[in-house]
């Protein structure tokens, strides 16, 4: 997972962050909040785990969503 802070000009490798949280790689969705791209949320562990960050991806936490039934 890369970031830029430069509107594209370099990337920074942010996967050590996600994974000091403890997911399981690949993050399969990503969502940036529109109004604030420092929100950020992914699924992974295969789409069974979300994590958010409120720092542009430098600190992750696992949101622990409830399991849907079946």
């Amino acid at each position: 997972m890369y970031r830029s802070l430069d509107y594209s000009l370099s990337w920074e490798d942010i996967t050590k962050y996600l994974e000091r949280a403890g997911a399981t790689l690949p993050a399969t969705l990503v969502a940036v909040a529109p109004d604030n791209e420092g929100i950020v949320a992914v699924t992974t562990d295969g789409g069974t785990a979300v994590y958010a960050s409120l720092d542009g991806g430098y600190e992750w936490e696992n949101v622990n969503l409830p399991a849907l039934p079946a």
